[in-house]
């Protein structure tokens, strides 16, 4: 089954939740292994905490803008966007 250009973005965006939410768990774990880490890594844990927050948002913000032009994301809806 092919999957339209928004379900793919819907699905990217998914798998990126998932995965900040397993990597806040990890840094918000008291006594865990994040407390463990050299002060640089956790600097750079931090980081990509906050890159990956910002993606999904820019994720979000791209699949609310398709359903406020049309209503259900489908890819007959997203200007410029090539067939997959």
């Amino acid at each position: 089954m092919k999957l339209t250009y928004i379900q793919r973005v819907a699905d990217e965006k998914a798998d990126l939740d998932s995965k900040l939410a397993r990597l806040r768990t990890f840094c918000s774990q008291a006594g865990g292994v994040f407390d463990s880490l050299p002060t640089e890594e956790k600097q750079r844990l931090t980081e990509q905490e906050g890159y990956m927050a910002s993606y999904s948002d820019v994720l979000r913000r791209r699949l609310d803008a398709v359903q406020e032009v049309a209503g259900t994301p489908s890819l007959d809806f997203w200007p410029g966007a090539a067939p997959p």
